[in-house]
């Protein structure tokens, strides 16, 4: 019998596990970087399962990305990987909140 996970997304997450990062899984197993990049995003979700984590999630995606990049100060792309989201979507919903503060 194989020691080898069931499904891809099994895989992946056991070689991020290892220490692998997103871009060398995606090569290794000839996938798509964004597909790991979800699974280890909701991996990562799955592990931290706080209150603050919580109160995060009940937030809609602007709430989010207006909050981390204001008062938490992460960047466009730390945005983007926490909350799984475009990077375009998340600067246009930044620049659109910059100018209404005008």
């Amino acid at each position: 019998m194989s020691s080898k996970p069931a499904t891809k997304s099994d895989r992946i997450r056991a070689l991020h596990k290892k220490g692998l990062s997103v871009a060398e899984i995606a090569r290794e197993m000839n996938t798509y970087y964004s597909f790991v990049h979800r699974v280890v995003n909701r991996m990562q979700e799955q592990e931290q399962d706080t209150d603050a984590t919580k109160q995060t999630k009940k937030q809609t995606k602007k709430q989010q990305i207006i909050e981390l990049y204001f008062e938490q100060g992460k960047t466009v792309d730390e945005i983007s990987a926490l909350i799984d989201a475009d990077t375009g979507y998340v600067y246009s919903t930044i620049k659109k909140h910059k100018e209404t503060q005008k």
